[in-house]
């Protein structure tokens, strides 16, 4: 059984264990991600916030957060967003393009990533990858420091691919 069909299971019977559980579960992927520190604020089906801490490992030679730190954010909190809606055994996500544009100079405090993803463009994508087309999507997300002040803006552009035949899409029995 996909560990993240169980999670949206949890979810329903205690969102706060849910939560604790959903902030672990991106780590086994990328180990990268937790040396970063990054944690999950929140996360539900259409928006995602994670905050970026000012450790001394994130921070670069003026104290401030480094820009490839926060970009990894970035892209960690889009992937983590598409990552509740994807079947791994089903569709591959690939990131194929991202641009930043930085606004103000990073914080010395810690920052938060933000995304939204509209329901109308999942359903679209999921639409499109179950009838077996490949499927590019570009997500915009805002880097804001703690006083909201926007940092940077972001766009990731992932490319969705099925992985198996159309005809083999039935569920998987354990």
């Amino acid at each position: 059984m996909d560990y993240r069909r169980s999670l949206f299971q949890i979810e329903q019977w205690s969102p706060f264990l849910a939560k604790k559980i959903w902030s672990l579960t991106p780590f086994l992927d990328s180990p990268f991600i937790i040396a970063l520190g990054l944690k999950i604020q929140n996360l539900t089906n259409e928006t995602v916030e994670v905050q970026v801490p000012s450790t001394l490992q994130n921070r670069n030679e003026w104290g401030e957060l480094h820009s490839s730190v926060l970009i990894s954010a970035a892209q960690f909190a889009s992937q983590i967003i598409w990552k509740r809606h994807i079947r791994p055994q089903f569709e591959e996500m690939t990131l194929t393009d991202l641009q930043s544009h930085f606004v103000s100079r990073p914080s010395k405090s810690k920052a938060h990533v933000r995304a939204k993803l509209a329901e109308t463009e999942r359903e679209a994508v999921l639409r499109k990858l179950k009838v077996g087309e490949l499927v590019t999507h570009e997500m915009a997300l805002v880097i804001t420091d703690d006083k909201d002040q926007i940092l940077a803006n972001i766009n990731c552009t992932w490319s969705f691919r099925p992985v198996r035949p159309v005809a083999l899409q039935g569920e998987i029995s354990s």
